[in-house]
């Protein structure tokens, strides 16, 4: 129900008002409140806060002017309409400017009150519609509060939740890759396949950088619709997974249903499928694995010999065994990965390394494609920590700058980024090297990498043959507009009067040359 508060003092025109409500008001949709002044009308907006507040101008007591600014002072959001004469039209401008939505003069027409509800209920549905994109409705909360703590309570936000989903399941979708869709277009073709009234059944929430959940209540129609989420996703050519809860009736497992959507999710590193739901892993039929104590204390050993061979042996033969088990519980998994990256902290920590470096970034099985992606990470990481031990005590974190530094020379014609070397190249925290970096360079990393993209630069354009666009494109410069200024800046002139002065410069040495030829200078 929406509710409404007419505020009219004139007995007459109050009647009349409300007659013509219950006239526009066919589907009974309205709650109907009216009050004779200003300080009982503050007194049912307080205690039943009406989305909609019609009110006369001129009462006894507390007017409309007045009433508008207490409710402005509580809420911003309340819609108010000024109802006034002819005579007092100065006021109803007024009105305007302290927030009021609309104005009626009277006597109030049929096709003028029936205009400005149909405004009010066409903003109503656009606000609404703006608060389920966002997240803030109170259905939404609810279900991210539960998402957070498993002991969530909240009971009025609960029956809401109930007059929803009565039969719901809740996904996880994942994005692999570097790119993700913009949020508010996703949902609007999401709006597209099953029109505006899905928004009545479905719920979506941003949880991590990495991962969206969607809350969709089970019917015939919604069936086939995490099929059609990630076909439209795909076609968009996103790198996605989806991970499917069972079905759910209770509110109260708002919690365990999303527990069962990322853990479902994460079951893609066992197989190809890219929707996955939550009946596919059986449980009865995986197995438990643990990290023996043995392989442990030979990892353990091998980094502290910084024997990187050994290292590598020992990670193998633990994803060796891993294999053989079969498909072992997530549960499992997920321990073992924390395992490895415990003793690999444990290990910086005694080596006086900042344990810190290490990566924060690929802490759980749902980062990676399959268990041998999982294994070549670990081993890459006990690599760098065995480099890194290895160093001498003076130039500890030189390789590593160096490595930097080399990868910069070597790629400095595509994209190159410290988060990129940190999450695919060294498995270290991005914070830290660029921290590491300008210590022992003594400038950042993409001052570094413009040094030599510039550098490369001034060489090309001794090639005549090649145009600016193709000079900035081989310099790592997709936007020629960005190389020019850049390069303005280093060189203190454009890169086309730079060539220019390149010209003038090999044609004074040859007009040189000829003279002291002529003058018997040459040999």
């Amino acid at each position: 129900m929406i509710t409404i508060l007419v505020v009219e003092d004139e007995k007459y025109a109050l009647d009349s008002l409300l007659k013509q409500i219950r006239e526009y008001d066919k589907q009974e949709s309205f709650r109907v409140l009216q009050a004779s002044n200003g300080k009982e009308a503050y007194q049912l907006y307080i205690q039943y806060s009406p989305e909609l507040v019609m009110t006369d101008i001129r009462m006894p007591g507390m007017d409309g002017l007045e009433l508008l600014k207490a409710i402005r002072e509580k809420d911003e959001n309340t819609q108010v309409v000024i109802l006034s004469a002819y005579s007092d039209f100065e006021y109803a401008r007024e009105a305007l400017t302290y927030g009021a939505s609309d104005y009626l003069l009277k006597p109030i027409k049929a096709e003028n009150l029936g205009s400005c509800l149909d405004k009010f209920l066409k903003r109503k549905v656009t606000e609404k519609k703006e608060a389920l994109m966002t997240g803030r409705d109170m259905v939404t909360q609810y279900i991210a509060d539960c998402i957070r703590r498993e002991d969530f309570s909240n009971f009025v936000e609960e029956r809401m939740f109930k007059k929803i989903f009565r039969d719901y399941q809740i996904s996880v979708i994942y994005f692999a890759g570097e790119c993700r869709p913009d949020k508010g277009r996703f949902l609007t073709e999401i709006e597209k396949l099953y029109g505006g009234e899905f928004w009545m059944e479905f719920r979506f929430l941003e949880t991590e950088n990495d991962l969206w959940t969607l809350v969709v209540n089970l019917c015939h129609e919604n069936s086939f619709f995490h099929r059609r989420i990630l076909r439209l996703l795909q076609e968009e050519g996103y790198d996605v997974y989806i991970g499917v809860s069972a079905l759910h009736t209770d509110a109260k497992e708002v919690h365990q249903a999303y527990d069962e959507a990322l853990k479902t999710c994460k079951y893609k590193v066992y197989g190809k499928e890219r929707l996955l739901l939550s009946a596919q892993p059986a449980e009865e039929g995986e197995y438990k694995y643990y990290l023996p104590k043995k392989e442990e204390d030979l990892l353990k050993e091998a980094l502290k010999c910084r024997n990187t061979r050994k290292t590598e042996m020992v990670i193998e033969n633990v994803f060796a065994d891993v294999k053989k088990t079969g498909s072992i519980s997530m549960e499992c998994l997920e321990l073992l990965l924390s395992q490895f990256l415990v003793i690999y902290r444990q290990t910086l920590g005694e080596g006086g390394v900042n344990k810190e470096g290490m990566t924060k970034g690929r802490t759980s099985v749902l980062q990676f494609d399959s268990i041998e992606d999982m294994r070549d990470f670990l081993i890459r990481i006990g690599r760098n920590i065995c480099t890194m031990l290895d160093a001498p005590e003076n130039g500890k974190h030189k390789d590593i700058v160096e490595t930097m530094a080399e990868y910069a020379q070597q790629h400095f014609d595509q994209e190159v980024t410290v988060k990129e070397l940190a999450e695919k190249v060294l498995f270290m925290n991005q914070d830290y090297l660029s921290h590491l970096f300008v210590e022992k360079k003594g400038i950042s990393y993409s001052c570094y990498l413009r040094q030599i993209r510039m550098q490369n630069a001034g060489k090309l354009l001794e090639n005549r043959k090649l145009s600016i666009t193709e000079v900035a494109s081989m310099s790592g410069y997709n936007d020629t507009s960005q190389f020019i200024r850049v390069f303005k800046k280093d060189y203190g002139m454009t890169p086309k009067k730079y060539r220019d002065s390149m010209k003038w410069e090999n044609s004074s040495g040859e007009q040189q040359s000829t003279t002291e030829c002529e003058g018997g200078g040459c040999a």
